[in-house]
């Protein structure tokens, strides 16, 4: 009778807990799936932040400098003194603010000659790779529990940045998977093409930058010389065709990023007190990537989607992002579910669900402080959270093949 109620609970357990993953993938597919049909509109019809791209690959077509073409406005401010070339009548003003690599591998994205095609193209691409990264989060955990593994592809597809970064056009769908693909290559020795992928990452420095790191802290030094070749490579190609040194368009870089502060970040705050942008760009990101280095270190027999998620919390911290940068956090939403799945700790599947919170709810909401705060307090917890039950030389922290 005992052995006869006993089974009869674990059954009702199993049934309950089969109930709440299909229920909140099928919730989460729902989210994301009218996320992407929002982000394929605008992604179709305006894309704003892949205009201002488009233009500045069409100027650099052209064999100009980007950076040199620019608001009046700006004209006046540091750094500007090689900003004197008047815009087309057909492209108008460029923002800049790009280093020179990134003109060499974007020249991949922003081919067409026309702005409505170009914009076609690139959605294309983006929703390829949204693909390719949630059949990637799904392997995560199908191979133990095909339920979870359905959960995590849907996780991601419900981030709601991923929706206005492809509405916007931003790189970040692009960022995401070049980092995943160059971490699988690199897994499996492919250390060439590891590296110009990881290479390809760094169209956005400020995104990618500190995922050098974990390939670093790993001693994965062919992927990461070939990386740094590839950027090499691509600045010095850049140089005859912009007429402009790669030290040139840096320092216009440089300048460029004062006007990039924000109200809610750690530039911000420096700012408010005192300090002046440059120096607390400067500040900050000295800062973020001497603790991302730290941690690195002492987790660095961990697996690499944990180190992932701790380059990812310092790409968001290190310098000023938006909302729709918001996606390089899945790494820690999915290392947490990976590791509740693997060791069942019910603690990171708590933290999870709620770093998951701080990243499906809509763009907007982002706008308000309350929820702006516990973002934050998510991801700061969330971290904390994954890294002890990381702890080196823990039982919990033995690390799994890589998935």
């Amino acid at each position: 009778m005992t052995v006869g109620v006993h089974s009869s609970r674990v059954d009702k357990r199993v049934r309950s807990t089969n109930l709440i993953l299909v229920a909140s993938a099928v919730v989460l597919f729902l989210a994301g799936t009218a996320y992407l049909a929002r982000g394929v509109y605008f992604a179709a019809s305006s894309a704003a932040d892949y205009r201002l791209r488009w233009t500045e690959q069409q100027y650099v077509f052209r064999g100009k400098n980007p950076s040199s073409v620019m608001s009046p406005n700006r004209l006046l401010q540091s750094h500007q003194q090689a900003r004197n070339i008047p815009p087309d009548d057909d492209l108008g003003i460029s923002i800049g603010g790009y280093p020179p690599w990134a003109y060499f591998t974007g020249a991949a994205f922003a081919w067409p000659s026309s702005l409505v095609m170009a914009r076609w193209y690139f959605a294309a691409i983006n929703l390829l790779l949204l693909a390719l990264l949630m059949v990637w989060a799904g392997r995560l955990g199908w191979a133990v529990d095909k339920r979870v593994g359905l959960l995590f592809a849907a996780a991601l597809l419900a981030t709601s940045s991923i929706c206005t970064t492809l509405g916007l056009g931003q790189y970040g769908v692009v960022v995401l998977a070049a980092l995943v693909g160059a971490w699988r290559l690199d897994g499996r020795d492919r250390w060439f093409l590891a590296g110009c992928i990881l290479g390809v990452a760094m169209i956005k420095v400020t995104l990618a930058g500190p995922f050098l790191l974990p390939f670093v802290f790993r001693r994965r030094w062919k992927t990461v010389v070939t990386a740094l070749a590839y950027i090499g490579v691509g600045s010095l190609v850049m140089w005859p065709i912009i007429d402009a040194s790669p030290i040139t368009v840096l320092n216009q870089m440089l300048g460029t990023s004062e006007f990039y502060v924000g109200d809610r970040n750690l530039v911000a705050l420096s700012v408010e007190r005192g300090m002046s942008a440059g120096d607390a760009i400067k500040m900050t990101a000295v800062a973020t990537t001497i603790a991302a280095m730290v941690l690195l270190y002492v987790w660095r027999s961990a697996s690499m989607l944990v180190l992932f998620a701790v380059a990812g919390m310092a790409a968001r911290i290190w310098t000023y992002h938006n909302h729709y940068d918001n996606l390089i956090v899945v790494f820690l939403m999915l290392a947490l579910g990976v590791h509740g799945l693997r060791h069942k700790r019910w603690s990171a599947w708590a933290g999870f669900v709620v770093v998951g919170l701080s990243l499906w709810f809509p763009a907007r909401l982002t706008q308000v402080q309350a929820y702006h705060n516990f973002q934050w307090v998510a991801w700061c917890a969330g971290l904390a959270l994954l890294l002890i039950l990381e702890w080196p030389g823990s039982r919990l922290a033995q690390r799994p093949p890589e998935a």
